[in-house]
C-alpha cells in the first residue's frame, strides 16, 4: 500500500542521515529524494500529518544541501498539505519561510507572491498580520520597480487594516499609497484615496487635519465637479457640529459603494463618540495629609544645663579636640606665688614683651581648688526632649536625669 511505501521511503531518508565511522557527513541529497517519495505517498495515502512532516524535513535538507530554491518548493508543498489540515496559522507561517528562500535563491517575485499568499490566508482569522504580510510583499515588489503591483498590495493592506480596525496602521498606507498613486498619475485613485483619508483622520478625532485633506483634494483633476467632494464636505460639517443623524445620512451616501467594502464598513461605522484613544488624565500631585482640628503639636525641644568643661569635652569629641586625662580624684588646693618684681636691666629693657606675655599666662592659668568649680553652666538645646544634664564637674559630662 501507499503508507507501507512511505514508511520504507521515510527510514531511507533517516538513514541517509545518520553518521558512522565510515561516513563522517550525512547525506543530505539523498534524504532529500527520499524523504520526498515519502511525503508524496503520505499524501496519496490521505496520511497528511506524515505528509507533512516529511516534505519538512525534506525542505531542511535541501537547505543544508544549499538547494534554497528546491527547499522553498517543498516548503510551499508542506504549507499546502497544512491548508488541507485546517491548520492556517501554521501554512502562513511555511510560506513566509518558503518566501525566505526564495529571496535567498534569487526570486524576489516569487517571494512576493508567497507572502501575498500567507496574507490571503490570514484575511479573515488576523487580517492585521494579512495586512503586514501585505505591506513586507509590496516593499519586495517596489525593489523591482513593479509600482502597479506594488499598488495593488498596498490597497490590499488598506482593506486588511480597515478590517482590523487598525487607523493608525491605516492611515501610514493611506499616505503611501497617495505618493505612489501621484507617481503613477491616475486622478481615479487619488480621488478615492482622499475619500479614505478623510474618513480615517475623522476616525482619529482629527476634523482639522480632514478639513485640510479635503481642501488640499481641489488640487486633484477632476474632484471639484466630482460627487466625492459635496458628500465629504458634508460628512466633515456634520462631525464637527456634532450632528449625528445628517452623519450617518452622509456616510451612508451611494458614493461610498463604489469603493472597498471596508472602506464602505468604515464609512458607515462613522459616528460621534468613535474617538482615537483617549490620553490619561495627568496625574495629581501628592499633597501632605493635613492635621485633623484639634491634634497636639509636638512641643518644643527642651534644654540641658551643660558646664564649660562638658561644653568642652562635647566639642572634643565633634572636632577632634584634644582634651586632659580625667581627675580621679579630688586635688588639694594650688597657690601660685606672685613672680618676683624683675629688676630693670638691658636685657629686660630690650625684650619688655617677655615679661608681659609670662604674666599673660599666668593669669590665665585656672587656679584649681577641692571645691566643685566656678565655671558657669551653659544652657545646650537637645532636640527630642529628655530633661537636663546635671553632675560633678568632669571632662565628658555628667549624669542624665
Amino acid at each position: 500500500s501507499k503508507i507501507q511505501e512511505a514508511d520504507k521511503a521515510f527510514a531511507e531518508g533517516q538513514k541517509c542521515l545518520k553518521t558512522g565511522v565510515l561516513k563522517w557527513n550525512p547525506d543530505f541529497l539523498g534524504a532529500v529524494s527520499a524523504f520526498e517519495n515519502a511525503a508524496l505517498a503520505y499524501r496519496t495515502g490521505k496520511a497528511l500529518d506524515k505528509a507533512k512532516e516529511a516534505f519538512k524535513l525534506a525542505a531542511d535538507c535541501s537547505y543544508k544541501s544549499h538547494e534554497s530554491y528546491h527547499a522553498a518548493k517543498l516548503l510551499e508543498q508542506a504549507s499546502g498539505v497544512c491548508k488541507d489540515l485546517n491548520a492556517i496559522e501554521e501554512a502562513s507561517n511555511l510560506l513566509e519561510d518558503a518566501s525566505t528562500y526564495y529571496q535567498e535563491s534569487g526570486h524576489a517575485d516569487t517571494a512576493a507572491q508567497m507572502l501575498c499568499k500567507a496574507a490571503k490566508l490570514l484575511d479573515t482569522t488576523n487580517p492585521g498580520q494579512s495586512a503586514l504580510y501585505y505591506l513586507a510583499a509590496a516593499d519586495l515588489q517596489e525593489g523591482e520597480d513593479r509600482k502597479p503591483d506594488v499598488a495593488a498590495a498596498f490597497r490590499n493592506a488598506v482593506s486588511m487594516f480597515s478590517r482590523a480596525r487598525d487607523i493608525d496602521g491605516l492611515y501610514r498606507v493611506l499616505i503611501r499609497l497617495k505618493q505612489l498613486e501621484q507617481t503613477l498619475q491616475r486622478p481615479g485613485k487619488l480621488l478615492e484615496i482622499a475619500a479614505m483619508e478623510v474618513l480615517t483622520l475623522l476616525h482619529k478625532d482629527d476634523s482639522f487635519g480632514a478639513r485640510e485633506t479635503y481642501n488640499a483634494a481641489f488640487s486633484i483633476h477632476g474632484f471639484e465637479g466630482s460627487d466625492q467632494a459635496p458628500v465629504l464636505e458634508k460628512i466633515i460639517d456634520a462631525y464637527s457640529e456634532g450632528d449625528t443623524e445628517a452623519l450617518k445620512k452622509c456616510c451612508g451616501d451611494a458614493v461610498f459603494r463604489t469603493m472597498d467594502n471596508e472602506i464602505a464598513k468604515l464609512a458607515r461605522d462613522l459616528a460621534m463618540g468613535n474617538k482615537g484613544p483617549s490620553i490619561p488624565p495627568p496625574r495629581a500631585a501628592a499633597v501632605a495629609p493635613s492635621k485633623p482640628a484639634g491634634a497636639q503639636t509636638s512641643a518644643p525641644p527642651k534644654s540641658i544645663k551643660m558646664t564649660g568643661k562638658e561644653v568642652a569635652g562635647m566639642r572634643a569629641e565633634l572636632f577632634g579636640e584634644p582634651t586632659s586625662k580625667k581627675a580621679t580624684s579630688k586635688q588639694p588646693e594650688v597657690t601660685r606665688p606672685p613672680p618676683p618684681p624683675s629688676q630693670p636691666s638691658s636685657h629686660s629693657a630690650a625684650q619688655p614683651h617677655d615679661s608681659k606675655e609670662e604674666e599673660e599666662e599666668v593669669k590665665s592659668k585656672p587656679i584649681i581648688t577641692g571645691g566643685e568649680s566656678s565655671t558657669p553652666e551653659v544652657e545646650v538645646p537637645v532636640e527630642g526632649g529628655g530633661g537636663t544634664v546635671e553632675g560633678e564637674d568632669n571632662e565628658f559630662g555628667g549624669m542624665l536625669t
